[in-house]
């Protein structure tokens, strides 16, 4: 998605950074996209966590309990750097839509696929919990914050690596911040985990 939306396509070749300035249009669909993305995804979760709490007669503090073996699996495949046991969608973003004509288009269709989480691999199994927090949030509106919170962290890779090109910078290194044994990789396990924790802590 980078070389996509901020090169013109086969014109990065050998590293160099073309004269052309990639427009912010096509940028900007692309992370409202993504962001809307979340949101939609977190508003079904929490749909279904709300119909299995009504079904059940559970609270959501229970049902967060009870997604406990989940979030242990995510937290083993966080570590383990794999998508360990947990289903996932083994696809990319179909390819034939680099061939539409409108680039805004296309970075909204992309968008909305990479923010939603549930339509391409993931990278971080920890994203399962974010699933479960959102499913077993308090509200309708903590839900929906999560998920645009989450539909934007998808989307930043993009937007950052756009900002760097305008004021030609070096662009991230994201194969390397990504990467299985990379200090924000590692970060994830627990941040996730302490998140699981302050669910499932009642409040007074």
């Amino acid at each position: 998605m980078n070389d996509v939306f901020t090169w013109p396509v086969g014109h990065a070749s050998d590293g160099e950074r073309d004269a052309w300035k990639a427009p912010r249009g096509p940028v900007l669909a692309y992370c409202g996209a993504a962001v809307i993305g979340g949101a939609l995804s977190a508003l079904a979760l929490f749909a279904a966590g709300t119909g299995v709490r009504e079904t059940l007669n559970w609270s959501t503090y229970t049902l967060a309990l009870a997604c406990a073996p989940i979030v242990g699996i995510a937290l083993v495949g966080q570590i383990k750097g794999v998508i360990w046991l947990l289903p996932e969608r083994r696809a990319q973003v179909p390819t034939r839509w680099l061939q539409w004509s409108r680039p805004a288009a296309i970075a909204t269709a992309f968008g909305a696929m990479i923010g939603s989480g549930a339509f391409t691999h993931l990278r971080h199994a920890a994203a399962w919990t974010v699933a479960v927090l959102v499913a077993a949030a308090p509200s309708l509106m903590a839900a929906v914050a999560i998920g645009l919170c989450y539909g934007l962290f998808r989307a930043l890779p993009l937007l950052l690596t756009w900002m760097a090109d305008a004021r030609a910078l070096s662009r991230p290194a994201w194969e390397r911040i990504g990467a299985t044994n990379a200090p924000l990789t590692l970060a994830l396990a627990p941040i996730a985990f302490i998140s699981y924790l302050l669910s499932v802590i009642p409040l007074p």
